[in-house]
């Protein structure tokens, strides 16, 4: 996929076929081919994603409108793709700039508690001195860095999340810190034994994009 812009016109229409060695070579894309020839006066540049993209929407929905990075051989920028109505074709444009990218990872709380109540029962163990170590727990995910992440899959439902999970290393620092919260030895080893799935604890990780100006 590829896109062409007319910079007198400022016009832009998107090729579905693979981007190839030159893109001036468009023959295999009539509708590259009809645009060609309609500004064949005009001054024309190619873009090609970068494989950075956001939506504000599930991907299969009409109206959801669609923001690609692309680069045009001298910097970055966006490709915004939009409809009016449910019976309009997609319309793309160019916007200067490029897309940041911005993470927020939270506890997945159900989860968590799914498994923290497997790993205890039938044990019972002091309810405050759970839910602290509960709140250490949520508020070390919120604080982790990027590269303390391993993401797993996308949310079908909502393009920019993902599932996630620690790395091992930043795994092993939540594991110690059990042992810093009082609990008797059978409730410690049972909030241990959680930590035998590589996806504990389990995290969300939502992607948020900003477009930012050149």
């Amino acid at each position: 996929m590829f896109f062409v812009h007319c910079q007198d016109c400022a016009q832009t229409v998107r090729s579905i076929a693979a981007a190839i060695a030159t893109s001036l070579d468009v023959a295999i894309d009539p509708v590259v081919s009809t645009f060609h020839v309609a500004h064949a006066r005009c001054r024309l540049r190619h873009f090609f994603p970068t494989g950075r993209a956001i939506a504000n929407g599930p991907w299969h929905e009409p109206m959801t409108e669609r923001r690609i990075e692309v680069s045009g051989g001298d910097g970055l920028a966006v490709a915004v793709g939009t409809r009016e109505t449910l019976q309009d074709e997609l319309s793309w444009r160019i916007e200067p700039g490029h897309i940041d990218e911005e993470l927020h990872v939270q506890l997945d709380h159900l989860a968590f508690w799914d498994c923290v109540d497997r790993a205890l029962f039938p044990h019972h163990i002091p309810r405050r001195t759970l839910a602290a170590w509960a709140t250490h727990v949520d508020d070390f995910v919120r604080r982790v860095l990027r590269e303390d992440l391993v993401l797993l899959e996308d949310d079908p439902a909502h393009p920019s999340a993902s599932t996630a999970c620690l790395t091992l290393t930043s795994r092993v620092q939540l594991e110690t810190s059990v042992g810093t919260f009082g609990f008797d030895p059978e409730s410690e080893r049972r909030l241990l034994a959680a930590f035998e799935d590589p996806a504990f604890p389990a995290l969300t990780v939502t992607r948020r994009f900003v477009s930012a100006s050149a």
